[in-house]
């Protein structure tokens, strides 16, 4: 079992090293993207269906909670908000 276990964490640990070397470009260009819209202040509006839908409501929350301390604004476009699903 321990044997199984170690095999998972290695597992695990190359997957988010190789997203670390693919991804790291495209994160940072996002948050300075997301950075320079809360400086003009803008808001950022997530979108999602299901389970992504869990994942928007939970981003805003990090949003809007402590990052630097300071409340930013989001919003996630949930089933709460389905009226503007149905526009257009």
């Amino acid at each position: 079992m321990q044997t199984i276990i170690t095999e998972q964490f290695k597992m695990h640990q190359q997957l988010i090293e190789n997203a670390c070397i693919l991804l790291r470009e495209s994160i940072g260009i996002m948050a300075v993207g997301m950075t320079d819209c809360f400086k003009r202040g803008d808001k950022i509006l997530l979108a999602g269906n299901g389970g992504s839908a869990a994942d928007t409501q939970h981003f805003v929350a990090e949003l809007v909670g402590f990052i630097g301390k300071k409340r930013l604004t989001g919003n996630s476009l949930d089933h709460r908000h389905l009226h503007f699903n149905r526009c257009g």
